[in-house]
C-alpha cells in the first residue's frame, strides 16, 4: 500500500514553483504594458495641448516669444489668427505649471499679456489669472518674495486678466508681518493697491501707516532713507484725508528732513523736488513757489516754498 506523504512549510514542489514563477511573469508583463501606455496616452495628450507653430517660433526663448507678441500687437487684424496661436503656444509651453509660471516671471508675463490680451477669450483669462495668481500670491511666501519691481507688475497682470487684486494684499497685510520686511520701495507699490475698499482695506493701510512712521519717522536720517516718490505715494493713499493731526506729523517729518540738508548731501533731482512736492501737499501744505530748482536743495526751510494751512 502506498503511503502518502503530507508536505510541510519546508518541502518544495517544482510543479507549484514553476507555476507561481509564470503567474509572476504574466503580472510583470502586464505592469510593463501598462506603462507604456500610460506614457504613451501622457506623450500624446502632452503633444496635443502643444500647438503646432511656424518653425521659427520654435526656436525662439522666453524673451524672444515676448518680443514676438509685441511685434503681432501692433499687426492689427492681419495678425489676429498669429495672436490667438501665440496664446496658445504659451499657455501650454510657459503657464502649464505654477514652476513654469514663476520661471517665466512676471515681467515677461505682464508685456506678454499687455500685448495680447485682446485676443484672449474669457477662459484663457481665466486660466491665465488664476495661474499667475497661484504662482507669485497663493502663499505669504511667494508674497514675500516680491520685490518692489514685482507688485505694480502682478497689480497689472491680474488687473488686465480679470480684477484688481486688492483683497490678496488686504489679507495678506492684515494677517502676516512679513510684508514688513519689504524695502520702502516695495512697500509704496503695496499701498497702492489697498488705496480704496472697505474695512479691511481701511485696517491694512492703518497698519501700513503705523509701520512706516516707526520705521521711517525716527530721524532726518530714516527719512531721507526713503525715495521721495515712496513719500508722494504714502501721503497720497495712506495719511491724505485722514487725521490732521497725522497729516501735520508727516509733514513736519518731511519738512525736516529735507528743508535742512546739510550740505554733504547730494541735491535732490527735479523730479524728486516734484514728488516732495506733491506729498506735501497731500498732506495739507500749499506749494507757492513752482519754479522751485535744484539748486534751492530745500536750504531755505519753509520760507518762500511753502505755507501750511490750518
Amino acid at each position: 500500500m502506498a503511503v502518502r506523504r503530507h508536505t510541510g512549510p519546508g518541502d518544495h514542489c517544482p510543479e507549484q514553483e514553476e507555476e507561481a514563477m509564470n503567474r509572476l511573469s504574466m503580472r510583470i508583463v502586464a505592469a510593463a504594458v501598462l506603462l507604456v501606455a500610460v506614457a504613451g496616452f501622457m506623450l500624446a495628450y502632452g503633444q496635443s495641448n502643444t500647438p503646432t507653430v511656424p518653425p521659427e517660433w520654435e526656436s525662439l526663448d522666453a524673451d524672444g516669444l515676448v518680443a514676438l507678441a509685441q511685434q503681432l500687437s501692433q499687426s492689427g487684424e492681419a495678425g489676429q489668427a498669429d495672436r490667438q496661436l501665440l496664446v496658445t503656444y504659451l499657455g501650454s509651453k510657459f503657464l502649464a505649471t505654477e514652476a513654469d509660471v514663476r520661471s517665466f516671471g512676471l515681467g515677461r508675463l505682464d508685456t506678454a499679456v499687455a500685448a495680447l490680451i485682446e485676443d484672449m477669450s474669457s477662459e484663457t483669462r481665466a486660466t491665465w489669472y488664476n495661474r499667475a495668481r497661484d504662482a507669485f500670491a497663493g502663499s505669504n511666501a511667494s508674497l514675500s518674495a516680491l520685490n518692489s519691481d514685482d507688485f505694480p507688475a502682478l497689480e497689472a497682470v491680474l488687473s488686465h486678466l480679470g480684477k484688481e487684486p486688492l483683497g490678496l494684499f488686504t489679507q495678506w497685510i492684515n494677517a502676516t508681518t512679513d510684508w514688513q520686511s519689504l524695502t520702502p520701495e516695495a512697500l509704496a507699490c503695496l499701498t497702492r493697491s489697498v488705496r480704496r475698499g472697505g474695512t479691511a482695506e481701511h485696517h491694512a493701510q492703518v497698519t501700513l501707516r503705523d509701520h512706516i512712521q516707526s520705521q521711517y519717522m525716527g530721524t532726518v536720517e530714516a527719512v531721507r532713507s526713503v525715495e521721495c516718490r515712496s513719500w508722494h505715494a504714502f501721503a497720497s493713499h495712506l495719511v491724505a484725508g485722514r487725521d490732521p493731526a497725522v497729516k501735520d506729523l508727516w509733514a513736519r517729518k518731511l519738512e525736516e528732513g529735507y528743508f535742512d540738508m546739510p550740505e554733504t548731501a547730494a541735491p535732490l533731482t527735479p523730479a524728486e523736488i516734484d514728488d516732495l512736492k506733491h506729498a506735501l501737499v497731500a498732506l495739507g501744505r500749499r506749494h507757492v513757489n513752482p519754479r522751485l530748482q535744484r539748486e534751492d536743495r530745500f536750504t531755505e526751510g519753509l520760507q518762500g516754498l511753502t505755507m501750511k494751512t490750518y
